[in-house]
């Protein structure tokens, strides 16, 4: 209703004042894009969205205050002190709200104490939280942004990480398989299969583990690491041919010197000692750090 009466009367005054109708015009035309009809991200309401569309209304009070300073026909220098004034106010309020937006450590907990139910926000500052090693921290967020959407994916993938790392396989184990049911990202489901298997492999069962780790290669096939996994599965199961076929196939897709070197120890358990030499030679060749290839590799081979 508001808008309508506004509309209104800046067309009317569009033979005397068409700045009026200039600027509310802008104002409207470019606020279509984002009033939600195409939303773009998560975040229906956002600081940019009013950029363009308030140069518009800017237009509006600047020429509406400069004919009315005219039509009262006070002196122009008297406009100076109320225009410093106001860019001063204008400045100090800039910078003020730029402040927020210096880091993730300051944006987001202001961003959620100026909303309610942002499970966004709370996600967002958890997964911060998170990369900068505040597990306590990022939990007790990653707990209110389940509280508001429950089944909010990546807020579940994530939790699945915090319930892993303290020793809560199970709950773990019940976050990951909801998002690998659940999630449409084909690349999504494929993480939260290769986190469970993870799990299972962390717990000793290794027929588990291989389940998982091929369920997410037949939905994301390209991905060198768990095919690393995988060949070491079969190499702890006792099947290094199976294993040569997983590693060679990992450094077809990603030259890796331990992939090369798992590859090579394969080989050689199946009986082909000379490609396995051959292999070796490359590797030695080729490897940056050999020594340390070797305790990666030893590492893998332990399950770490």
């Amino acid at each position: 209703m508001l808008s309508l009466l506004i509309t209104g009367a800046v067309c009317a005054r569009w033979r005397t004042q068409r700045y009026l109708a200039m600027g509310w015009f802008w104002f409207l035309g470019s606020l279509v894009p984002m009033i939600g009809l195409v939303q773009v991200g998560e975040q229906a309401i956002a600081d940019r969205y009013a950029y363009l569309p308030f140069v518009g209304i800017f237009v509006m009070v600047i020429w509406l205050v400069a004919d009315l300073w005219q039509s009262v026909r006070i002196l122009p220098y008297w406009l100076t002190p109320p225009a410093v004034g106001c860019l001063l106010v204008l400045g100090m309020l800039t910078h003020r709200q730029v402040t927020y937006w210096h880091d993730d450590e300051r944006f987001w907990p202001r961003d959620i104490a100026l909303t309610t139910d942002n499970y966004v926000g709370e996600y967002n500052y958890a997964n911060y939280l998170h990369g900068q090693g505040r597990d306590e921290e990022a939990s007790q967020h990653l707990r209110a942004a389940l509280a508001i959407n429950r089944n909010d994916l990546m807020c579940n993938f994530l939790m699945g990480a915090d319930e892993g790392h303290h020793g809560n396989f199970a709950a773990a184990l019940q976050r990951y398989q909801f998002v690998a049911s659940h999630a449409l990202s084909r690349k999504l489901v494929a993480q939260a299969n290769d986190e469970i298997a993870g799990i299972y492999r962390v717990t000793g069962d290794s027929a588990k583990a291989k389940q998982y780790y091929e369920a997410s290669l037949r939905v994301y096939p390209v991905q060198p690491s768990i095919m690393v996994r995988l060949g070491v599965i079969d190499m702890q199961n006792g099947d290094p041919q199976g294993a040569a076929h997983q590693f060679l196939h990992a450094a077809a897709l990603q030259p890796s010197t331990v992939a090369e070197l798992l590859a090579a120890q394969a080989l050689r358990q199946e009986g082909r000692t000379e490609e396995a030499n051959k292999l070796f030679q490359h590797v030695a060749a080729t490897s940056r750090n050999l020594a340390q290839d070797r305790r990666d590799v030893a590492a893998l081979m332990a399950g770490r």
